[in-house]
């Protein structure tokens, strides 16, 4: 019997079936959708009534009785046809399975597809991908992957963070980074391998594939207590996820109109059913459409929440209420983005909240008053940002909090932030108004701020990190003596709003517990000699970065004289990728010509990256035979021999280069897809 004329279920299209073919997967030319058929064996029972028995008699002959054979031909034709168009029509709704049921093992992927994925994958488990083993794949607790621009060349790349172990928060235990070059979308069906995860961050590049007979969720992961991902909805987690009940933190979703959510046309479920499959929940990122009518009542199903962000979507008929949070009396860190043009109501109820140790406000147009802060006596962190405060003496004298951040322009008395004593980090956006003498802080570790503000935290002993925005005004570098326990230090700025002097490098030098600089962009003067800024500081990592990650960010520069440089042997780690070197002695600006005369001074190095300088060759590197790791990535070099001189090389990132003779790279040299 053959069946030649089936209906795709997807497309309706008609499916071609094999002449002969009796069992197996069929594709429709069409879609592309895959349907297994397969012929129905019935347990026929019949009664017989046997009036001789002509068993091992001499000359014995069977009795055929033509209308017997005819009528079991014809069931087994009809079983054969019934179970095939039930085959045909159930199939695809089985991809739809209900909570906490996992496909067979056969339909999940048992190792990534994707060249990016392979790559990550011989990187994170240290071996070829044909010796990757289903245990090693399983021993990873943490991943996350999301597009991200790579600082060593500027590039986007994949990111990887990844870990074999994580805390009670789902964060990484020893993390360990990666920055991959691949195509612009994964399939999420590559994270399938990884059956061991706890944690998993995902971000928009990931898609479903429906291309092959890979089940499309993840619900092949037992253990995922922490997931996110971006622009989802709770129905779609409760079909991707095997345990919805045991997930503790959830990020990336909304609150949206999903009333009904089936799995298949006989399957209807509730929305709130849905919502409190995640009763579990400890930790939520969420957003709220503007045509959501319960807003954020639903809250009330997640009553173990302790860390809630929320993005109140623009659009909304009315403003949205945000009386429910009163009942999450477990959440100690709130983080509320508002809809910037439309008002929010009810936001008496932060005073009726005094269990919040973190908070951040952004984006709400009328929240003008800080007075809360006074009911809160376990506040610790406190964010705002595009709010129209004039004054924080809200926030006077409370002594719990240890660290603030201000991005809000309509401010003006910002005198209560000298009451703040117990202030660790304070952060500064942008700003007109003025601040307060800060030296009263002395438990301020870490600051932010810009160089109109130095005067105010000059010579400060307790400050360890620093970050010095330019703007509109040069600046000599005397403020930083006396900063004893600075031991990072990164100055930004465009070589347009303001740059620090050059009397910058004598001041670095008094600072005993300095172990990192970073330039980002341009904000030294470019006519003027950095060579005492730019070598023999007593640091041990040196960084010229781009500005930020825009896509007109400046790319560094080092103005200096190639003559005046002094020998340096403390840098171990220095990055020079993107930068041009200004050579004042005879007016070159660019990277080639000068790169071999600044590096030869650095008598410690042991990782250098130089990606996208447009080198040709190796002779920049000549004699640095401390180097261990090495990216010489997004050049023009295609002779790596030279590659031989170094005896301490261990790694070398060579992608982007028309390369022809790797095989010249000796055996205990691995060549890798990015610089831890």
């Amino acid at each position: 019997m053959t069946v030649t004329k089936i209906e795709c279920p997807n497309c309706h299209g008609q499916l071609d079936i094999p002449e002969g073919m009796k069992e197996g997967f069929v594709s429709c030319k069409f879609c592309n959708t895959k349907v297994y058929i397969e012929p129905y064996k019935p347990n026929i029972t019949q009664n017989f009534n046997i009036k001789e028995v002509n068993y091992n008699k001499p000359g014995a002959t069977v009795r055929n009785n033509s209308k017997e054979l005819n009528v079991i031909a014809i069931v087994a034709a009809l079983g054969i046809l019934s179970t095939a168009f039930l085959f045909v029509i159930i199939l695809p709704l089985l991809r739809f399975r209900s909570p906490g049921s996992v496909s067979s093992k056969e339909s999940y992927r048992t190792s990534p597809k994707a060249d990016v994925m392979k790559s990550f994958s011989e990187k994170a488990f240290s071996k070829p991908l044909s010796k990757i083993t289903a245990k090693d794949y399983a021993s990873l607790q943490y991943l996350a992957i999301r597009k991200k621009k790579d600082p060593s060349d500027g590039v986007d790349k994949w990111f990887f963070s990844y870990s074999t172990s994580v805390d009670d928060s789902g964060k990484p235990v020893e993390e360990h980074t990666a920055y991959l070059p691949g195509a612009d979308y994964l399939d999420e069906e590559d994270l399938q391998p990884f059956t061991g995860l706890v944690s998993l961050s995902i971000g928009s590049g990931f898609r479903y594939s429906y291309d092959d007979d890979n089940a499309n969720d993840l619900r092949c992961l037992p253990n995922l207590q922490f997931f996110s991902t971006e622009y989802s909805t709770f129905g779609e987690m409760e079909r991707t996820l095997l345990y919805p009940e045991k997930i503790l933190g959830l990020s990336g979703v909304s609150f949206c109109d999903e009333s009904v959510y089936s799995y298949d046309d006989s399957k209807a479920k509730d929305i709130t059913d849905i919502y409190k499959s995640f009763s579990s929940l400890q930790e939520l990122s969420v957003s709220v459409d503007s045509d959501f009518e319960p807003g954020i009542s639903v809250l009330s199903y997640f009553p173990n929440l302790e860390y809630l962000a929320l993005r109140v979507e623009s659009g909304r008929d009315e403003p949205l209420d945000l009386s429910p949070l009163s009942s999450l009396s477990s959440c100690k860190s709130l983080f509320i983005n508002g809809p910037y043009s439309q008002s929010v109501g009810n936001l008496s109820v932060l005073s009726g909240m005094p269990q919040i140790e973190n908070l951040g406000i952004s984006n709400i147009p009328n929240f003008k008053d800080l007075q809360f802060a006074q009911n809160m006596p376990k506040l610790k962190s406190l964010h705002l940002v595009s709010l129209p405060i004039l004054s924080l003496d809200g926030l006077s004298n409370i002594s719990s909090l240890n660290s603030l951040y201000l991005d809000c322009s309509n401010l003006k008395n910002a005198d209560a932030l000298s009451s703040l004593t117990s202030l660790q980090t304070l952060g500064f956006a942008y700003h007109n108004y003025e601040i307060p003498d800060l030296h009263g802080l002395s438990a301020l570790e870490n600051a932010e701020d810009y160089c109109n503000d130095l005067d105010k935290i000059s010579g400060m002993p307790s400050l360890k990190s620093l970050t010095i925005h330019n703007n509109a005004q040069e600046y000599e570098g005397d403020f930083l003596r006396g900063m004893n326990s600075l031991s990072d230090l990164v100055i930004v700025g465009n070589g347009i709003i303001g740059e620090v002097l050059p009397s910058l490098g004598p001041a670095l030098r008094e600072l005993p517990s300095l172990q990192k600089v970073t330039f980002r962009g341009t904000p030294m003067d470019s006519y003027q000699d950095y060579s005492s800024s730019l070598s023999n500081l007593g640091v041990k990592e040196l960084y010229f970065l781009l500005e930020d990650d825009s896509i007109t960010a400046d790319k560094p520069l080092l103005p200096l004289s190639l003559s005046k440089l002094e020998d340096d042997y403390t840098v171990q780690v220095l990055n020079l990728s993107l930068a041009k070197i200004q050579n004042l002695d005879d007016e070159t600006r660019n990277f080639y010509p000068n790169a071999k005369a600044y590096l030869s001074h650095f008598k410690a190095l042991k990782r250098l990256y130089i990606s996208g300088n447009t080198l040709e060759n190796l002779d920049c590197i000549e004699g640095l035979t401390t180097l261990e790791e090495l990216d010489i990535s997004e050049n023009y070099i295609s002779d790596v021999s030279a590659l031989r001189n170094f005896p301490n090389l261990k790694k070398v990132k060579l992608s982007g280069n028309p390369v022809v003779n790797a095989e010249m790279i000796p055996d205990n040299i691995e060549v890798v897809a990015s610089l831890d």
